[in-house]
C-alpha cells in the first residue's frame, strides 16, 4: 500500500508540473498583453513590464515564477490596484469550494438514491417522471436553467434579488443549478453499474440464499457500485466546475470561476497564473484522495 501512495504522489506531483509549465507558456503567448492599454504611455507600459519582469526572457520568467511558487508568492495582481493573487484568491476560492461541496454532497446522495430507485421500479408512474427530469438534467445547460430561474424568481415573481450572495436561499438556488447536472450524470452511472453488476457470482449467490431482490440491490449491488461513483468523481468535479464558470457570471457572484473568467478577459497573467496553480493543486490533490480511496475499496487494484 505504500508503495502504490508513493508512485500516485510522484504520478500527481508530475502532472501538476507539466500543467503549471503548460499554462504558464500558454499564458505569455496570448495576443493581447495586460498593458496593451491606448490610454497608457509607453513609459508607462515599459516601467510595468520591468516591475513585473517581463523584461527577462521568458525562460528565466519560467523559473522566477517556479521559485515563487516554491515559496508560496503567487505574485501581484496586473490589475488588480495591487492587490496579490493570493488574498483574492482566498477570499474568492471560500465561496465556490463551499458551494462545489454542498454540490457534491447533495449530488452525489441524491444521484444514488435515484439511480437506485429507476432500476428497482422501472414501471412505476414517479420513476417515468424521475427519468424525464434526469434526462433534463444531461440535456439542459447549467446556464440556461440559471437563466429560466432569474426570470421566474426575479422578474416575474420578484421574490429575491438572484444577483448576488447574501442569504441560505442563494446558496440552495446555486446548488439546485450546479446539482441538477451532476445527479443526472451520477444516478444514470448508478443505473449502469448496478446494471451490469446483476451477473456477478455474489449476486447469484444472495438470490440463491432467497433474499429479496431489493434487498439483494441495495445491500450488494450499491455497496460495489460506489466503486464506478468513486472513479469518476474528479470527472464530475471538472464537469461542476464548468457549470460554475457560468453560473458565477449569470448571478454575478465573487467566485473563483468568475475571478477566472475576468482574469481571462483582463489577460492579467499572475491572477490567471495564481488561479489555474491554485485549482490544479486542488484537483490534483482531490484526485490522490480518489486514488487512495478507490485502491481502499476496489479490491482488484494491485499494489
Amino acid at each position: 500500500m505504500g508503495i502504490y501512495i508513493l508512485k500516485r504522489f510522484i504520478s500527481n506531483v508530475i502532472v501538476l508540473w507539466l500543467v503549471i509549465t503548460m499554462a504558464f507558456f500558454a499564458v505569455r503567448i496570448m495576443p493581447e498583453g495586460p498593458f496593451n492599454n491606448s490610454n497608457m504611455s509607453a513609459q508607462s507600459q515599459e516601467n510595468l513590464e520591468i516591475f513585473y519582469g517581463f523584461n527577462r526572457h521568458v525562460i528565466e520568467q519560467y523559473f522566477i515564477y517556479i521559485k515563487n511558487l516554491l515559496e508560496r508568492n503567487f505574485g501581484i495582481s496586473m490589475l488588480g490596484s495591487g492587490y496579490e493573487v493570493t488574498e483574492i484568491i482566498l477570499n474568492t476560492f471560500q465561496v465556490s469550494i463551499t458551494v462545489g461541496i454542498m454540490t457534491l454532497i447533495i449530488s452525489s446522495v441524491f444521484g444514488t438514491t435515484i439511480g437506485t430507485i429507476i432500476l428497482l421500479y422501472d414501471d412505476e408512474f414517479i420513476v417515468k417522471v424521475l427519468k424525464l427530469i434526469v434526462s433534463f438534467g444531461n440535456i439542459i445547460p447549467s446556464f440556461v436553467i440559471a437563466a429560466i430561474l432569474i426570470y421566474i424568481l426575479e422578474i416575474r415573481w420578484n421574490l429575491l434579488p438572484l444577483t448576488g450572495f447574501n442569504s441560505p436561499l442563494h446558496y440552495a438556488i446555486l446548488v439546485i443549478i450546479l446539482g441538477l447536472s451532476c445527479t443526472s450524470f451520477l444516478s444514470r452511472l448508478v443505473r449502469i453499474s448496478l446494471t451490469e453488476i446483476e451477473n456477478e457470482d455474489y449476486m447469484y449467490a444472495a438470490r440463491a440464499k432467497g433474499m429479496p431482490y431489493n434487498t439483494i440491490v441495495i445491500k450488494h449491488g450499491l455497496k460495489n457500485s460506489l466503486i464506478s461513483i468513486t472513479k469518476y468523481l474528479p470527472c464530475l468535479t471538472t464537469l461542476l466546475f464548468a457549470n460554475m464558470l457560468a453560473a458565477e457570471r449569470i448571478f454575478n457572484i465573487n467566485g473563483f470561476a468568475r475571478e477566472f473568467a475576468q482574469a481571462s478577459i483582463n489577460s492579467d497573467y499572475t491572477m490567471l497564473l495564481g488561479l489555474i496553480t491554485s485549482l490544479s493543486i486542488f484537483l490534483v490533490v482531490f484526485n490522490f484522495i480518489i486514488d487512495i480511496l478507490y485502491a481502499v475499496i476496489n479490491p482488484y487494484v494491485k499494489f
